[in-house]
C-alpha cells in the first residue's frame, strides 16, 4: 500500500511528498530496528513486524494528509477498466520471479546451498541497480502515458526507445568497466573464497542489462493497454529458465543458475520484440486500435 501511495504522488505531480513518506517508512524502520537491537529484542519475527508497521504508518499518514477516498461508482469503474490488465501483469510478475528465483531454488537442490549462497551474494552486489529499476517504475510509465496523450502511440514509442537506448548504453559502459574488477570486488567485500564467483557476477550484470530493454517494451505495451504479450513473454521466459537450469547447473555449477536466468531473459526480450513488430507498422490511430484489439483476442 505504501508503494501504491508513492506511485500516486508521482502521478499527481507531488514527487517531493513521496520523499517524506519514504523517509517516514524507511528511516523510521531503521530507527525501530536499532532500538530493538539495542534492547536485544531483534528477531526475524520482530523485524518483519517492524517493516509492516512502518510501511502501514507511512501509508496511513499519507492517506489522511491527502484525504484519499473513492466512491462505489469510481471503484467499480476502475475495476472494470483495469481488471484484465491487472490479471495479466500480476501473473507476469510472478512468472518473472520464477525466471530468477525459481532457477536459484532448483539450482540449490542440484548444486547445493553453497552454490546458491554464492549466487545470492553476487545478487546483493547488483542491489543498487535493482533499486534504480524500481525507481524507474515510478516515473517512466507516467511520462510514457503523457507522451501518448500528446502525440499518440508513435510519440510514446519514440520516447521509450530514446530513453531505453540511452540507459542501455550507460549500463553497458558501467557493467563493462565493473566486469574488469568483479573478482577483486567480491574478494574485498566477501573474502577470497567468493572470488571464484566473478563470472557469476558478470552474468548477473548481463541479466540486468537485458532487463532494461524488457522494461521499456513492457512500459510501452502497458501504455497502449495491451498486456497479453507481456504475460506470454513471461511464460516463455519462465519455461526457458526452468527447463535450462537443471542441465546447466549439472554442467557448470553455480554459473549454470545465472546462465538459465539469462536464457529466460533472452526469450522474454525476443518475444516482446516480435509482439511489438506486429503493432509498430500501424501509422494511424485507427490502425493501432484495431491491431491492439487483434492482439488482445
Amino acid at each position: 500500500m505504501q508503494d501504491w501511495l508513492r506511485r500516486y504522488y508521482f502521478t499527481v505531480g507531488k514527487a517531493a511528498a513521496s520523499v517524506w513518506n519514504d523517509a517516514l517508512s524507511y528511516v523510521g524502520q531503521v530507527i525501530v530496528l536499532c532500538v530493538l537491537w539495542a534492547a536485544q529484542f531483534l528477531t526475524i519475527n520482530s523485524a518483519f513486524w517492524t517493516i509492516a508497521a512502518t510501511s502501514g504508518l507511512a501509508f496511513a499518514v499519507g492517506a489522511v494528509v491527502e484525504r484519499l477516498g473513492t466512491s462505489r461508482a469510481e471503484t467499480r469503474d476502475a475495476w472494470r477498466r483495469t481488471r484484465a490488465l491487472s490479471v495479466d501483469l500480476g501473473i507476469a510478475n510472478q512468472l518473472q520471479w520464477l525466471v530468477y528465483q525459481g532457477a536459484i531454488l532448483i539450482g540449490a537442490g542440484v548444486a547445493g546451498p553453497r552454490a546458491a549462497g554464492g549466487v545470492r551474494a553476487t545478487q546483493n552486489v547488483i542491489g543498487p541497480v535493482n533499486v534504480a529499476f524500481q525507481a524507474m517504475e515510478n516515473i517512466v510509465p507516467i511520462r510514457a502515458a503523457e507522451e501518448m496523450r500528446k502525440g499518440g502511440i508513435q510519440k510514446a514509442a519514440r520516447f521509450l526507445f530514446r530513453f531505453g537506448a540511452a540507459g542501455f548504453i550507460a549500463l553497458l559502459v558501467i557493467f563493462s568497466a565493473a566486469s574488469l574488477a568483479s573478482g577483486r570486488f567480491l574478494a574485498f567485500f566477501y573474502g577470497h573464497e567468493l572470488r571464484l564467483y566473478a563470472a557469476v557476477l558478470n552474468l548477473q550484470m548481463l541479466y540486468f542489462l537485458l532487463a532494461w530493454p524488457v522494461r521499456q517494451f513492457t512500459f510501452l505495451l502497458r501504455t497502449i493497454e495491451n498486456t497479453r504479450p507481456v504475460l506470454l513473454a513471461s511464460v516463455v521466459a519462465a519455461v526457458m529458465s526452468l527447463s535450462l537450469v537443471y542441465p546447466l547447473v549439472r554442467a557448470y555449477g553455480a554459473l549454470g543458475i545465472v546462465m538459465a536466468a539469462v536464457g529466460g531473459q533472452i526469450g522474454n526480450l525476443v518475444y516482446l520484440i516480435v509482439a511489438w513488430t506486429r503493432v509498430s507498422p500501424a501509422s494511424s490511430p485507427s490502425r493501432v486500435m484495431s491491431t491492439t484489439a487483434e492482439l488482445k483476442s
